[in-house]
């Protein structure tokens, strides 16, 4: 196995990656919805429709932004996609949780997967460019 071009991504919690320059869960958080919302693929495919509705839903839901991080976007993404119903699957592929959820969006299963995988890959450019600026203090 080539392992010359593989990297791994290791994200730590509790400000442990802040000393070696990754950004606090805040101001990964603002990087991530400037980048969203400047970046025209997004706004073409309305992933930054969703990403906004989702933050938006949380800090209304938590009364506070700082409440509805980078962490807690990804995760209510993850699951709006997760607790999808399409019509027709039989029980064994239907999420059990469906019936107690109404949705309440307009966003395509596409358009939610999309967002979330739009913050891992900030995420991910983020990082490495840190890693790669550090990779002399190894």
């Amino acid at each position: 196995m080539n392992t010359t071009n593989q990297r791994a991504l290791i994200i730590v919690g509790a400000g442990a990656s802040v000393e070696y320059g990754i950004p606090i869960t805040s101001e990964f958080t603002n990087d991530i919805t400037d980048q969203i919302n400047n970046n025209n693929y997004y706004k073409g495919q309305d992933i930054t429709e969703v990403y906004n509705y989702v933050k938006d839903t949380l800090v209304s839901y938590y009364n506070n932004e700082g409440d509805a991080h980078f962490e807690r976007i990804y995760h209510a993404l993850h699951e709006l996609y997760a607790h999808h119903y399409f019509d027709g699957a039989v029980a064994k592929f239907s999420p059990v949780m469906a019936p107690f959820f109404k949705t309440q969006h307009k966003f395509s299963q596409t358009q939610i997967l999309g967002a979330a995988k739009a913050i891992i890959e900030i995420i991910y450019t983020q990082v490495s460019s840190v890693c790669d600026a550090n990779t002399n203090d190894l």
